[in-house]
């Protein structure tokens, strides 16, 4: 009986043990990813940073500047020698129009949109830049 005791006591510190191991064991294992998710983060901002030079800087907006007003000249030259062969808008049904240019009123309120928040976000607020 005596023995009977001592052996469900030490079953029962055992399995105590190994509860408290596993605890410890999804700390560490919570601890290590919270470290791996600091450092991904740390090394992101890291990789946002370009050092730019101010020359580098010039020609990254004269690029995005020229190619823009590439891509206007060419959508403009495309429309305006496309309305031209098919003959205007004139040549074109009612029922036909009324799609096309709700296409492109959404299409301009979208590109507002877009446009007011790029710059708003590109800007930033008052106290950010306090910080």
């Amino acid at each position: 009986m005596d023995f009977e005791h001592e052996e469900k006591m030490a079953d029962l510190q055992n399995q105590q043990a190994l509860a408290l191991a596993d605890k410890a064991k999804e700390q560490v294992v919570a601890a290590g990813e919270q470290a791996v998710a600091k450092v991904e983060a740390s090394a992101f901002v890291e990789s946002q940073k370009a050092p730019l030079t101010p020359l580098s800087d010039m020609l990254k907006s004269w690029m995005r500047a020229s190619i823009t007003a590439y891509l206007l000249v060419l959508g403009t030259y495309l429309a305006w020698n496309i309305g031209r062969l098919v003959g205007g808008l004139e040549s074109l049904d009612t029922a036909i129009l009324i799609p096309i240019y709700t296409d492109i009123i959404a299409q301009v309120f979208f590109l507002v949109n877009l446009t007011v928040s790029w710059f708003f976000g590109a800007r930033g607020t008052a106290s950010s830049k306090r910080k």
